[in-house]
């Protein structure tokens, strides 16, 4: 299994102590996969940013949270850019994991238009909590978009550095185009995964690439201790006005099951090796 440098870490911007429980849950099993601390932003006081550790303490006990957390306090609520600027260039920073989305539909909205801004991937973790989760499966599902293949050097991480198991879930489109793109995506996938010696499975589901979000999340509850690995949504639309993209729909699913989500961007930041 590769090792990561020992100056890894995850970002956590919180504005409230509610998703600690989530935190310990989700977050910290994610920090151990990857041999990472934990970095949590208190965005606001140092008050909270004390409240934040005093709770965190209190739910690990018997453990000493510095070798797991630590503790910065910045003024201002969520903002990519303030999130990427504070992290220390002498940081390898992984991923961006927020505990909790917005309450409101409007401020669930906002959220993800700020964090598709992101260049790195990130995750809204599940409010339920799950003491014996582990990332032990990452399902990613395979539509008719190209740029699907996109989050495939992300997933190979979570085997490279976790020996996690990878699933890929394929839809089944009636349109011969859209066939031919979920072909070439799952070819493209093939080659990058053999290269780096990653094995994988394929799972063919009986679903179209606009339902295979589900079925991943759904197979993922099946499963268990499994997160689902996506691409947001590369160009907004008119209709995205009205209706919400798939992602924040997918963050929100009622199976208690993590979603990992890539930016596709011309200048994604990648890992080094």
């Amino acid at each position: 299994m590769a090792q990561r440098p020992n100056n890894t870490t995850i970002l956590l911007p919180c504005n409230s102590t509610f998703g600690v429980d989530a935190i310990i849950a989700f977050a910290l099993p994610i920090s151990c996969a990857f041999d990472a601390s934990l970095t949590i932003f208190a965005m606001g006081s140092e008050k909270l940013m004390e409240e934040l550790q005093s709770a965190i303490q209190q739910k690990l006990k018997k453990e000493k949270i510095q070798n797991h957390f630590r503790f910065l306090q910045i003024d201002t609520l969520f903002n990519a850019q303030e999130v990427m600027v504070k992290n220390h260039l002498d940081e390898e920073v992984i991923m961006v994991i927020f505990p909790e989305l917005p309450t409101s539909y409007l401020s669930q909205r906002k959220f993800i238009s700020r964090s598709r801004k992101l260049r790195l991937p990130f995750i809204v973790l599940p409010q339920q909590s799950s003491e014996k989760w582990i990332p032990q499966n990452i399902i990613m599902p395979i539509s008719h978009n190209r740029s699907d293949k996109e989050a495939a050097i992300w997933v190979s991480y979570w085997a490279r550095f976790n020996q996690s198991r990878i699933i890929l879930l394929t839809a089944q489109d009636k349109d011969s185009s859209a066939t031919s793109n979920i072909n070439l995506n799952v070819r493209f996938i093939d080659k990058l995964f053999k290269n780096l010696n990653i094995s994988y499975q394929v799972i063919e589901e009986n679903c179209s690439s606009y339902k295979i979000g589900d079925a991943a999340v759904k197979r993922a509850a099946e499963l268990k201790n499994s997160l689902v690995a996506i691409t947001t949504t590369k160009y907004y639309s008119v209709k995205h006005l009205f209706i919400s993209p798939r992602e924040l729909l997918l963050i929100k699913n009622n199976a208690n099951v993590p979603i990992f989500c890539i930016n596709p961007r011309k200048d994604l930041y990648v890992l080094c090796n």
